[in-house]
Protein backbone atom coordinates (compact mmCIF):
# COMPACT_ATOMS: atom_id res chain seq x y z
CA UNK A 1 0.00 0.00 0.00
CA UNK A 2 1.34 3.31 -1.02
CA UNK A 3 1.27 6.24 1.37
CA UNK A 4 1.86 8.69 -1.03
CA UNK A 5 -1.58 7.91 -2.56
CA UNK A 6 -3.76 8.06 0.43
CA UNK A 7 -5.43 11.72 1.54
CA UNK A 8 -3.68 13.21 4.64
CA UNK A 9 -5.99 15.08 7.48
CA UNK A 10 -4.17 17.23 10.09
CA UNK A 11 -5.28 18.90 13.40
CA UNK A 12 -3.27 21.34 15.21
CA UNK A 13 -3.11 21.50 19.11
CA UNK A 14 -2.75 24.64 21.15
CA UNK A 15 -4.49 24.39 23.92
CA UNK A 16 -1.53 22.52 26.07
CA UNK A 17 0.88 25.59 27.74
CA UNK A 18 3.47 23.54 27.69
CA UNK A 19 3.86 21.79 24.04
CA UNK A 20 2.16 22.85 21.16
CA UNK A 21 2.06 20.46 18.09
CA UNK A 22 -0.25 18.81 15.57
CA UNK A 23 -1.65 15.29 14.83
CA UNK A 24 -1.52 14.11 10.99
CA UNK A 25 -3.35 10.53 9.83
CA UNK A 26 -4.49 8.79 7.32
CA UNK A 27 -7.05 6.47 8.13
CA UNK A 28 -8.22 7.90 11.97
CA UNK A 29 -11.80 9.29 11.92
CA UNK A 30 -11.56 10.85 14.48
CA UNK A 31 -9.16 12.88 17.44
CA UNK A 32 -7.87 12.23 21.07
CA UNK A 33 -9.00 14.79 23.13
CA UNK A 34 -5.65 14.45 25.00
CA UNK A 35 -3.35 12.84 23.15
CA UNK A 36 -0.42 10.99 25.09
CA UNK A 37 1.88 12.81 22.61
CA UNK A 38 5.65 11.38 22.90
CA UNK A 39 7.69 14.58 24.72
CA UNK A 40 4.63 15.11 27.02
CA UNK A 41 5.02 10.72 27.93
CA UNK A 42 9.13 11.48 28.11
CA UNK A 43 9.50 14.50 29.74
CA UNK A 44 6.45 14.14 32.30
CA UNK A 45 5.93 11.04 34.90
CA UNK A 46 2.92 9.65 34.26
CA UNK A 47 -0.09 9.37 37.29
CA UNK A 48 -1.46 6.35 38.64
CA UNK A 49 -5.16 7.36 39.21
CA UNK A 50 -7.81 5.55 41.78
CA UNK A 51 -9.08 3.23 39.66
CA UNK A 52 -5.94 1.84 38.78
CA UNK A 53 -5.07 2.97 35.39
CA UNK A 54 -2.96 6.00 33.70
CA UNK A 55 -5.99 7.47 31.92
CA UNK A 56 -5.13 8.76 28.84
CA UNK A 57 -1.70 7.54 28.98
CA UNK A 58 -2.53 4.15 30.13
CA UNK A 59 -1.73 1.54 26.33
CA UNK A 60 -4.79 -0.43 27.52
CA UNK A 61 -7.39 2.30 26.82
CA UNK A 62 -5.86 4.95 24.73
CA UNK A 63 -3.08 5.34 22.17
CA UNK A 64 0.29 6.05 23.21
CA UNK A 65 3.52 7.02 21.43
CA UNK A 66 5.06 4.25 18.79
CA UNK A 67 7.21 1.77 21.00
CA UNK A 68 9.38 -0.15 18.57
CA UNK A 69 10.18 -3.02 21.53
CA UNK A 70 6.54 -3.60 22.31
CA UNK A 71 4.76 -3.19 18.96
CA UNK A 72 2.18 -5.30 19.79
CA UNK A 73 0.83 -2.68 22.58
CA UNK A 74 -0.90 -0.79 19.73
CA UNK A 75 -3.06 -3.65 18.71
CA UNK A 76 -4.59 -4.69 21.70
CA UNK A 77 -8.02 -5.29 20.45
CA UNK A 78 -11.14 -2.85 21.29
CA UNK A 79 -14.53 -4.19 22.73
CA UNK A 80 -15.54 -3.56 18.92
CA UNK A 81 -13.92 -7.09 18.22
CA UNK A 82 -16.41 -9.08 19.45
CA UNK A 83 -19.90 -8.90 18.15
CA UNK A 84 -21.25 -11.41 20.26
CA UNK A 85 -20.74 -12.25 24.13
CA UNK A 86 -17.73 -14.47 24.30
CA UNK A 87 -19.19 -18.24 25.14
CA UNK A 88 -18.59 -19.92 28.74
CA UNK A 89 -18.34 -16.39 30.34
CA UNK A 90 -20.47 -14.56 32.55
CA UNK A 91 -20.36 -11.01 31.45
CA UNK A 92 -21.22 -9.77 27.82
CA UNK A 93 -18.06 -7.31 27.58
CA UNK A 94 -14.60 -9.42 27.45
CA UNK A 95 -13.19 -8.95 30.70
CA UNK A 96 -10.12 -6.78 30.14
CA UNK A 97 -12.96 -3.91 29.40
CA UNK A 98 -14.75 -4.75 32.80
CA UNK A 99 -14.06 -1.92 35.28
CA UNK A 100 -15.42 -2.84 38.20
CA UNK A 101 -16.70 -0.24 41.08
CA UNK A 102 -16.95 -0.10 44.74
CA UNK A 103 -20.82 0.07 44.49
CA UNK A 104 -21.52 -2.78 41.59
CA UNK A 105 -22.19 -5.90 43.12
CA UNK A 106 -21.59 -7.80 40.03
CA UNK A 107 -18.03 -7.34 40.09
CA UNK A 108 -17.17 -6.42 43.94
CA UNK A 109 -18.30 -7.92 46.61
CA UNK A 110 -17.96 -6.08 50.34
CA UNK A 111 -17.12 -7.39 53.68
CA UNK A 112 -19.34 -7.04 56.32
CA UNK A 113 -18.34 -3.79 57.76
CA UNK A 114 -18.25 -2.44 54.08
CA UNK A 115 -14.81 -1.86 54.10
CA UNK A 116 -12.74 -4.38 52.65
CA UNK A 117 -13.57 -7.75 50.26
CA UNK A 118 -12.99 -9.27 47.14
CA UNK A 119 -14.16 -9.17 43.34
CA UNK A 120 -17.06 -11.82 42.73
CA UNK A 121 -16.56 -15.86 41.48
CA UNK A 122 -18.01 -14.97 38.26
CA UNK A 123 -15.26 -11.41 37.21
CA UNK A 124 -12.64 -13.89 38.35
CA UNK A 125 -13.58 -17.05 36.00
CA UNK A 126 -14.28 -14.94 33.11
CA UNK A 127 -10.57 -12.97 33.64
CA UNK A 128 -9.27 -16.75 34.10
CA UNK A 129 -10.77 -18.40 31.10
CA UNK A 130 -10.19 -15.21 28.91
CA UNK A 131 -6.50 -15.63 30.35
CA UNK A 132 -6.36 -19.57 29.54
CA UNK A 133 -7.56 -19.37 25.78
CA UNK A 134 -5.31 -16.57 24.87
CA UNK A 135 -2.52 -18.44 26.51
CA UNK A 136 -3.18 -21.33 24.73
CA UNK A 137 -4.19 -19.80 20.93
CA UNK A 138 -0.42 -17.83 21.82
CA UNK A 139 1.26 -21.19 21.70
CA UNK A 140 -0.10 -22.32 18.31
CA UNK A 141 0.98 -19.05 16.67
CA UNK A 142 4.46 -19.46 17.80
CA UNK A 143 5.32 -21.93 15.77
CA UNK A 144 4.81 -20.30 12.72
CA UNK A 145 5.69 -16.48 14.16
CA UNK A 146 8.56 -15.22 12.01
CA UNK A 147 8.70 -11.51 13.50
CA UNK A 148 8.04 -10.65 17.25
CA UNK A 149 8.32 -14.61 17.82
CA UNK A 150 8.09 -14.48 21.28
CA UNK A 151 5.16 -14.14 23.82
CA UNK A 152 5.19 -10.76 26.00
CA UNK A 153 3.53 -12.54 28.96
CA UNK A 154 5.17 -15.09 31.37
CA UNK A 155 2.16 -16.73 32.84
CA UNK A 156 4.29 -17.63 35.82
CA UNK A 157 4.79 -13.65 36.46
CA UNK A 158 0.31 -13.48 36.64
CA UNK A 159 -0.92 -12.99 40.22
CA UNK A 160 -3.72 -14.65 40.28
CA UNK A 161 -3.62 -15.18 44.34
CA UNK A 162 -3.82 -12.02 45.59
CA UNK A 163 -7.46 -11.71 43.38
CA UNK A 164 -8.97 -14.27 46.00
CA UNK A 165 -8.08 -12.24 49.60
CA UNK A 166 -10.03 -9.56 51.10
CA UNK A 167 -8.89 -6.71 50.20
CA UNK A 168 -9.76 -2.81 50.41
CA UNK A 169 -11.19 -1.95 47.38
CA UNK A 170 -7.89 0.69 45.69
CA UNK A 171 -5.97 -2.78 46.51
CA UNK A 172 -7.78 -5.25 44.48
CA UNK A 173 -8.94 -2.51 41.84
CA UNK A 174 -5.04 -1.80 41.07
CA UNK A 175 -4.44 -5.57 41.26
CA UNK A 176 -7.63 -6.13 38.63
CA UNK A 177 -5.91 -3.45 36.16
CA UNK A 178 -2.43 -4.54 36.03
CA UNK A 179 -3.70 -8.10 35.19
CA UNK A 180 -6.15 -6.73 32.33
CA UNK A 181 -2.78 -4.94 31.04
CA UNK A 182 -1.16 -8.20 30.94
CA UNK A 183 -3.88 -9.67 28.73
CA UNK A 184 -3.79 -6.86 27.05
CA UNK A 185 -0.08 -7.39 25.73
CA UNK A 186 -0.98 -11.17 25.22
CA UNK A 187 -3.87 -10.45 23.01
CA UNK A 188 -2.24 -7.87 21.33
CA UNK A 189 0.40 -9.88 20.44
CA UNK A 190 -1.99 -12.65 18.75
CA UNK A 191 -3.70 -9.72 17.01
CA UNK A 192 -0.25 -8.85 15.55
CA UNK A 193 0.31 -12.23 14.58
CA UNK A 194 -2.89 -12.73 12.98
CA UNK A 195 -1.94 -10.25 10.74
CA UNK A 196 1.46 -11.05 10.08
CA UNK A 197 0.11 -14.98 9.38
CA UNK A 198 -2.62 -14.62 6.80
CA UNK A 199 -3.63 -18.08 7.01
CA UNK A 200 -3.42 -18.62 10.78
CA UNK A 201 -7.53 -19.24 12.40
CA UNK A 202 -8.74 -16.13 14.55
CA UNK A 203 -9.33 -16.05 18.49
CA UNK A 204 -12.43 -14.29 17.88
CA UNK A 205 -15.06 -16.15 16.25
CA UNK A 206 -16.73 -14.42 13.23
CA UNK A 207 -14.11 -11.84 13.45
CA UNK A 208 -15.05 -8.65 11.57
CA UNK A 209 -12.89 -7.54 8.73
CA UNK A 210 -11.68 -4.13 8.15
CA UNK A 211 -14.21 -0.96 8.06
CA UNK A 212 -14.41 1.31 5.28
CA UNK A 213 -13.55 4.94 5.16
CA UNK A 214 -14.33 6.83 2.47
CA UNK A 215 -11.43 9.05 1.87
CA UNK A 216 -9.19 7.51 4.83
CA UNK A 217 -7.80 4.06 4.90
CA UNK A 218 -9.71 1.09 5.98
CA UNK A 219 -9.80 0.70 9.62
CA UNK A 220 -9.38 -2.23 12.67
CA UNK A 221 -10.42 -2.66 16.15
CA UNK A 222 -7.37 -1.60 17.65
CA UNK A 223 -6.09 0.86 20.32
CA UNK A 224 -3.78 2.68 17.51
CA UNK A 225 -0.39 4.19 17.88
CA UNK A 226 1.27 8.43 17.61
CA UNK A 227 3.89 7.96 16.13
CA UNK A 228 6.99 11.11 16.46
CA UNK A 229 7.27 12.66 12.53
CA UNK A 230 11.02 12.57 12.67
CA UNK A 231 11.29 9.03 13.82
CA UNK A 232 8.98 7.35 11.74
CA UNK A 233 9.37 4.43 9.70
CA UNK A 234 7.78 3.90 6.32
CA UNK A 235 8.05 0.28 6.24
CA UNK A 236 6.03 0.07 9.79
CA UNK A 237 3.50 2.61 8.65
CA UNK A 238 3.40 0.91 5.40
CA UNK A 239 2.22 -2.15 7.83
CA UNK A 240 0.14 -0.51 9.81
CA UNK A 241 -2.13 1.28 7.87
CA UNK A 242 -2.50 -2.42 5.85
CA UNK A 243 -3.36 -3.69 9.15
CA UNK A 244 -6.25 -1.01 9.73
CA UNK A 245 -4.26 0.43 13.06
CA UNK A 246 -5.44 3.66 13.87
CA UNK A 247 -2.15 5.91 13.01
CA UNK A 248 -1.48 9.87 13.93
CA UNK A 249 1.89 11.29 13.13
CA UNK A 250 3.10 14.22 15.89
CA UNK A 251 4.92 17.16 14.64
CA UNK A 252 5.92 20.18 16.91
CA UNK A 253 6.44 23.93 16.49
CA UNK A 254 9.79 25.15 17.64
CA UNK A 255 9.98 26.71 20.41
CA UNK A 256 8.74 30.33 20.71
CA UNK A 257 7.79 29.94 16.84
CA UNK A 258 3.88 31.04 16.09
CA UNK A 259 3.24 28.58 13.39
CA UNK A 260 3.65 25.46 12.52
CA UNK A 261 6.77 23.88 10.12
CA UNK A 262 5.76 23.18 6.54
CA UNK A 263 4.44 19.17 6.61
CA UNK A 264 7.73 17.81 5.11
CA UNK A 265 6.26 15.29 2.13
CA UNK A 266 3.89 17.80 1.16
CA UNK A 267 4.54 20.22 -1.44
CA UNK A 268 4.85 23.59 -1.20
CA UNK A 269 2.43 26.92 -2.68
CA UNK A 270 0.00 25.86 -5.30
CA UNK A 271 0.97 22.17 -5.59
CA UNK A 272 0.28 21.83 -1.69
CA UNK A 273 -3.25 23.58 -1.62
CA UNK A 274 -4.32 21.99 -4.51
CA UNK A 275 -3.47 18.62 -4.04
CA UNK A 276 -5.81 19.39 0.15
CA UNK A 277 -8.51 20.35 -2.00
CA UNK A 278 -7.99 17.51 -4.56
CA UNK A 279 -8.46 15.40 -1.36
CA UNK A 280 -11.10 16.42 0.74
CA UNK A 281 -10.59 20.45 1.15
CA UNK A 282 -12.90 22.21 0.31
CA UNK A 283 -12.68 26.54 -0.10
CA UNK A 284 -14.44 28.40 2.27
CA UNK A 285 -13.33 31.86 2.20
CA UNK A 286 -10.83 33.66 0.63
CA UNK A 287 -8.70 36.58 1.86
CA UNK A 288 -5.27 38.07 0.79
CA UNK A 289 -2.84 35.46 1.55
CA UNK A 290 -4.86 32.94 3.42
CA UNK A 291 -7.02 30.50 1.97
CA UNK A 292 -9.18 28.40 4.83
CA UNK A 293 -10.49 25.17 3.90
CA UNK A 294 -13.11 22.61 4.81
CA UNK A 295 -12.37 19.20 5.14
CA UNK A 296 -15.64 17.23 4.61
CA UNK A 297 -14.47 14.18 7.09
CA UNK A 298 -16.73 13.47 10.00
CA UNK A 299 -15.32 12.82 13.72
CA UNK A 300 -16.76 10.39 16.60
CA UNK A 301 -19.54 13.07 17.00
CA UNK A 302 -20.48 13.19 13.59
CA UNK A 303 -18.77 17.18 13.40
CA UNK A 304 -16.80 18.43 10.52
CA UNK A 305 -13.55 19.42 10.85
CA UNK A 306 -12.42 22.90 9.67
CA UNK A 307 -8.35 23.79 8.92
CA UNK A 308 -6.73 26.14 8.06
CA UNK A 309 -4.03 26.70 5.77
CA UNK A 310 -1.61 30.07 4.69
CA UNK A 311 -0.22 30.33 1.58
CA UNK A 312 2.59 32.85 0.67
CA UNK A 313 1.81 36.30 -0.07
CA UNK A 314 3.16 36.02 -3.46
CA UNK A 315 0.33 33.28 -4.45
CA UNK A 316 -2.24 35.10 -2.97
CA UNK A 317 -5.21 34.96 -4.79
CA UNK A 318 -6.86 38.21 -5.64
CA UNK A 319 -9.44 39.69 -2.57
CA UNK A 320 -12.54 37.73 -3.38
CA UNK A 321 -14.55 37.64 0.14
CA UNK A 322 -15.90 33.93 -0.09
CA UNK A 323 -19.18 33.20 2.73
CA UNK A 324 -17.51 34.58 6.25
CA UNK A 325 -17.42 31.41 8.27
CA UNK A 326 -15.49 30.49 11.64
CA UNK A 327 -13.70 27.63 11.98
CA UNK A 328 -15.76 25.68 15.10
CA UNK A 329 -12.24 23.20 15.56
CA UNK A 330 -9.00 24.20 16.01
CA UNK A 331 -7.10 26.16 13.10
CA UNK A 332 -4.02 25.06 11.49
CA UNK A 333 -1.53 27.49 9.53
CA UNK A 334 1.67 26.61 7.28
CA UNK A 335 4.29 29.43 6.91
CA UNK A 336 5.97 30.15 3.49
CA UNK A 337 8.47 28.23 2.08
CA UNK A 338 11.13 30.66 2.80
CA UNK A 339 11.89 30.87 6.73
CA UNK A 340 10.81 34.14 8.67
CA UNK A 341 12.65 36.48 10.32
CA UNK A 342 12.23 36.45 14.36
CA UNK A 343 9.51 38.86 15.91
CA UNK A 344 11.19 42.04 16.60
CA UNK A 345 12.11 43.19 20.14
CA UNK A 346 11.55 47.08 21.89
CA UNK A 347 15.04 48.53 22.87
CA UNK A 348 15.73 48.49 26.53
CA UNK A 349 18.27 46.83 29.14
CA UNK A 350 15.74 44.04 29.27
CA UNK A 351 16.21 42.84 26.43
CA UNK A 352 19.97 42.78 26.56
CA UNK A 353 21.80 39.44 26.65
CA UNK A 354 18.10 37.23 25.95
CA UNK A 355 18.45 34.94 23.34
CA UNK A 356 15.63 35.20 20.38
CA UNK A 357 12.21 34.16 20.73
CA UNK A 358 12.53 31.48 18.17
CA UNK A 359 15.04 29.74 20.16
CA UNK A 360 13.36 29.76 23.32
CA UNK A 361 12.56 26.47 24.93
CA UNK A 362 8.72 26.06 25.72
CA UNK A 363 9.87 26.49 29.71
CA UNK A 364 11.84 29.47 28.83
CA UNK A 365 8.89 31.23 26.36
CA UNK A 366 6.49 30.99 29.57
CA UNK A 367 8.65 32.54 32.08
CA UNK A 368 9.55 35.28 29.14
CA UNK A 369 5.48 36.02 28.38
CA UNK A 370 5.13 35.97 32.17
CA UNK A 371 7.63 38.93 32.80
CA UNK A 372 6.22 41.09 29.73
CA UNK A 373 2.95 40.80 30.76
CA UNK A 374 4.07 41.93 34.38
CA UNK A 375 6.19 44.82 32.68
CA UNK A 376 3.17 46.00 31.09
CA UNK A 377 0.96 46.08 34.04
CA UNK A 378 3.67 48.59 35.69
CA UNK A 379 3.51 50.90 33.11
CA UNK A 380 -0.10 50.93 32.44
CA UNK A 381 -0.22 51.56 36.77
CA UNK A 382 2.50 53.99 36.62
CA UNK A 383 1.07 56.08 33.42
CA UNK A 384 4.65 55.39 31.39
CA UNK A 385 2.61 52.90 28.93
CA UNK A 386 3.31 53.42 25.49
CA UNK A 387 0.45 55.37 23.18
CA UNK A 388 -0.23 55.75 19.91
CA UNK A 389 -2.21 58.49 18.33
CA UNK A 390 -4.96 57.71 16.44
CA UNK A 391 -4.50 53.70 17.05
CA UNK A 392 -7.55 52.01 18.98
CA UNK A 393 -6.04 49.82 21.99
CA UNK A 394 -5.54 46.42 21.24
CA UNK A 395 -8.31 43.89 22.76
CA UNK A 396 -7.67 41.59 24.97
CA UNK A 397 -9.32 37.93 24.46
CA UNK A 398 -12.46 38.29 26.46
CA UNK A 399 -13.33 41.69 24.71
CA UNK A 400 -12.75 40.19 21.63
CA UNK A 401 -15.03 36.82 22.13
CA UNK A 402 -17.40 39.28 23.58
CA UNK A 403 -17.02 40.76 20.11
CA UNK A 404 -17.38 37.79 18.51
CA UNK A 405 -20.52 36.73 20.27
CA UNK A 406 -22.32 40.14 19.61
CA UNK A 407 -21.19 39.69 15.82
CA UNK A 408 -23.47 35.97 15.76
CA UNK A 409 -19.89 34.66 15.11
CA UNK A 410 -20.04 32.23 17.89
CA UNK A 411 -23.09 31.13 19.89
Amino acid sequence: MSLCSQAEFRLLYTNDPHYRYELRTRNAPSWPHAPAHPRLVYEVPPTLYADGTYGDRDFLFAPVPFDRRRVWIHYIPQVGMWRRKIHGHHFEQPPIFIKPMETDTRFWRPSPDGTQGKITSELYNDLRTFWISGISHAQKLLVNAREYADIPVDPAQAQWEGLHEITPFSTMIRQVVELQRQLGELYGWIMLQEKLQACADSIVPDRPGLRPQHTLSPLDFFTGMIVPWDDRSPDFDSMALKHGVCLWWCDYAPPGSSEMPAWRGLGLGKQAVSMHRGTGYIAVDKEPGMRKFLVEAKDSSGSSGHFERKRPAAEAPASNPGPRRRPTALSLSDPPPHPRAGPSTSSGSHTEGRKPIAEMSPEELVVFRAESAARRAAHELAGTAKTHKGKKPKKNREERQQGRIARGEEP
